[in-house]
């Protein structure tokens, strides 16, 4: 103490400050003091609490940052994995319209090559006609110049042999111009590859079916005797287009060859359209190009609006299939199945490019088959539809479909 030359024994809890014996005497009487050891004792209690929240608190706080820098990886790697998948489909598309430059070169040079071809053919035949013309144009000036009227009228009945002209000796030919809109006009675009399968030699149920109310939307494994060539009555060929009032927003279409993708960017509803012609009466029969990923494939009713997709939140029954009004057969990169009310059946079969549907309204046949050098029965639905059918696929990110087109 600076008063008065003695330690400082104690402490003082009322003023907050160490004192020695005689201030305890003088300023601090009747205060609330204690030996310095206890009350050291008492505030290292308090300490050690603050010191134990501070760790905790760090602790907490290093845990988060790991999980950040976990998400930030994770992301990264997502951001990385949809960077890719768009460079590959966007070289996808870069190489199809490559391919399609091609296709219109060449058409542009086989059309070029013809109209020189016959360009030619009519030049040489008007220099051969204009040599047999020179040589009858010095006859006749020699005729006119002749004296004697005797060999004028004998040489007079050759030009009964000269054909009066009507037209041009030569062709105008074709005209640039002409050219350029014929090509343009003649342009066929193997864009969308025509169907694979005659429609005569698929097979339906040889008998009318008879099903029991409950066994609507029901489905039977194909038996091979139950099937006969459509031989007097073959299903008509649909040449289908997408609808884009049904597409979901991720998906990609190509009104020109008939094909949808999807770059998997959003993730919002499912991948999913439909076609826009709707199948109540006969028999039909379409196919289509599929890429080995996960796709569905099939029919649906067409209930509570345009957008089959179900909103932005994914529910398992708005996807193809997972309802009892859509049947579908699903290629899931590894094995084929067909859904149906939410019910999968898995079946055996590697991977086709091309699947051909066969609808049957009135027998209540719903036929999946694999194109490949002949229709191959995959699986068949039988059911009682009660309102139009509408072909739809599901495409899942990175997966493209394309509808298959025969002339008409």
């Amino acid at each position: 103490c600076r008063k008065h030359r003695k330690l400082r024994r104690l402490y003082c809890r009322t003023e907050g400050c160490c004192v020695c014996g005689a201030c305890l005497l003088e300023g601090h009487k009747n205060h609330d003091t204690v030996p310095l050891e206890e009350e050291r004792a008492c505030k290292e209690v308090e300490v050690r609490k603050v010191q134990a929240n501070v760790e905790n608190q760090m602790s907490i706080i290093a845990s988060d940052n790991q999980k950040h820098q976990g998400r930030v990886a994770s992301l990264s790697k997502l951001t990385q994995t949809m960077r890719n998948e768009v460079n590959t489909c966007f070289l996808e598309i870069i190489q199809e319209i490559k391919q399609l430059q091609v296709k219109v070169l060449e058409f542009v040079e086989r059309e070029e090559a013809a109209a020189l071809g016959k360009l030619g053919s009519s030049i040489q035949q008007s220099h051969s006609r204009l040599l047999e013309l020179e040589g009858d144009s010095i006859w006749l000036r020699a005729l006119l110049t002749n004296q004697s009227d005797q060999q004028f009228l004998q040489e007079f009945p050759r030009l009964k042999h000269f054909p009066a002209p009507v037209e041009p000796l030569m062709g105008q030919g074709p005209n640039p111009n002409d050219f350029s809109e014929s090509s343009r006009a003649k342009v066929d675009f193997p864009l969308v590859s025509p169907c694979e399968t005659p429609v005569e030699t698929l097979a339906f149920p040889s008998v009318p079916l008879s099903l029991d109310p409950e066994q609507t939307g029901g489905a039977q494994r194909p038996v091979p005797g139950d099937l006969t060539p459509l031989a007097p009555r073959p299903p008509a060929y649909c040449n289908l287009n997408f609808d884009p009032a049904t597409a979901s927003a991720e998906l990609f279409l190509f009104k020109e060859t008939h094909s949808v993708l999807n770059l998997g960017i959003l993730f919002t509803q499912w991948p999913q359209v439909l076609c826009s012609r709707g199948l109540a009466e006969g028999r039909h029969y379409w196919e289509a190009d599929v890429s080995d990923s996960w796709v569905c494939l099939g029919v649906t009713y067409r209930r509570g609006g345009p957008l089959p997709c179900g909103p932005p939140r994914r529910s398992i029954v708005y996807l193809l299939g997972r309802n009892p009004d859509s049947w579908c057969l699903e290629w899931d990169s590894l094995q084929f199945s067909v859904w149906h009310d939410n019910r999968q059946t898995v079946l055996p079969g590697a991977y086709q490019r091309t699947l051909g549907v066969a609808l049957d309204c009135a027998a209540g046949c719903l036929a999946f088959y694999g194109v490949a050098g002949g229709a191959s029965l995959i699986y068949r639905f039988l059911a009682t539809f009660l309102e139009p059918l509408y072909p739809a696929v599901m495409v899942s990110s990175g997966a493209s479909v394309t509808l298959k087109q025969c002339p008409e």
